[in-house]
C-alpha cells in the first residue's frame, strides 16, 4: 500500500458531496511514487500506479478516478515530443506537486465522428490562445493543468496537439 489507508476515509463524504478536492491526499500519492512509473517511458512498469489506483478506488471511487486522471496527465507529458514541456513539468506532475488531468473526451469523440472538435488554437508569442468549450474535463481545479487537443486556426484541416 502506497498510502496510509486511514488518510482517505475521513475525507470521502466531503469528496462525494463535491465539498472537497483531496489535493493534499493526491500530493501524498505523488510523494509516494504513485505516478512516477508513467514518467519513465524506457523502463515503464505500471504496476505501482495501477495498484495505487486500485487501492484508492476501493475506498473512494471519485478519488480513484482522480488518481487515474493524474496518471494520464503524466503519461501524456512523458510521451510528448515536446522536450521543453517534459523538462519543465514532467517531474512536478509525476510527483503531484502540480495536479491535473485530461480533457480528451471531446477530441477522442471527434476522431470517430461522434461530435465536432470544440477547441481552436491560435499560436501567439509565448504559447497559444485556445477558444471554445469542453463540457467534460476531468480532475480540473483552478491551479491544475490538463491535456487536450485543438484545431489550429492557421491550419484548419490539421489537428495540433500541445
Amino acid at each position: 500500500m502506497l498510502f496510509r489507508s486511514s488518510e482517505l476515509p475521513p475525507l470521502i463524504d466531503a469528496i462525494d458531496k463535491g465539498q472537497l478536492y483531496p489535493a493534499d491526499f493526491m500530493r501524498g500519492l505523488g510523494a509516494c511514487g504513485a505516478f512516477q512509473s508513467h514518467a519513465d517511458t524506457q523502463n515503464c512498469d505500471l504496476n505501482i500506479s495501477i495498484d495505487a489506483m486500485s487501492e484508492v478506488a476501493e475506498l473512494c471511487g471519485a478519488s480513484g478516478f482522480m488518481t487515474w486522471c493524474q496518471a494520464a496527465l503524466v503519461w501524456y507529458i512523458a510521451n510528448s515530443e515536446n522536450d521543453a514541456l517534459k523538462s519543465k513539468l514532467l517531474a512536478k506532475v509525476a510527483s503531484a506537486q502540480i495536479l491535473g488531468g485530461t480533457g480528451l473526451s471531446n477530441p477522442m469523440k471527434s476522431f470517430y465522428g461522434i461530435e465536432k472538435l470544440k477547441l481552436k488554437g491560435k499560436r501567439v508569442e509565448g504559447g497559444y490562445i485556445i477558444n471554445g468549450g469542453l463540457p467534460w474535463v476531468s480532475n480540473l481545479g483552478p491551479d491544475h493543468l490538463f491535456a487536450t487537443i485543438c484545431r489550429s486556426e492557421e491550419h484548419t484541416s490539421e489537428l495540433q496537439s500541445h
